[in-house]
């Protein structure tokens, strides 16, 4: 309640037309999720890393394979220093340095409706309660969709 009382203060402020902007528990999260994403693509820096990866005689190249960031940044390293230092403990004999590439993580992909409506769930809310959200939104603010919709 406080929220909305709030938010129509600071639109008429801003010189929007007079009306009441209407937000709700649901709505205030959606927002602030879409608020995260936004900052961190907007924080994001390109950050390069060195990995261990092995080339036997015969030009297979043998590389980790991670199912989520979190167990990437365990075996990325800033420095090719602490790479080297990791190598050594998965190989006693000489291995050569075939190639040497820079890469980096791209940043996380912009929320859709679904993604949203499974980071809800857990919250209580359901799909069809973040859809009709998300409708009644679009309609208040008389924003058009995409025809491909």
């Amino acid at each position: 309640m406080q929220l909305t009382r709030i938010a129509t203060t600071v639109s008429k402020q801003a010189g929007y037309p007079v009306m009441v902007v209407r937000e709700g528990r649901l709505k205030s999260l959606i927002v602030r999720h879409v608020y995260e994403q936004l900052e961190a693509l907007r924080n994001y820096k390109r950050k390069p890393f060195y990995e261990v990866k092995f080339q036997d005689p015969h030009e297979h190249v043998f590389t980790r394979k991670f199912k989520d960031a979190d167990a990437a940044a365990r075996f990325r390293f800033e420095t090719k220093a602490a790479g080297n230092q990791d190598a050594v403990q998965y190989h006693t004999s000489a291995v050569a340095n075939i190639k040497t590439t820079r890469q980096h993580s791209a940043p996380p992909k912009l929320l859709d409706l679904s993604n949203l409506a499974s980071i809800l769930a857990p919250k209580g809310y359901n799909a069809k309660e973040v859809l009709a959200t998300y409708q009644k939104n679009v309609r208040s603010q008389n924003c058009q969709l995409p025809a491909d919709r």
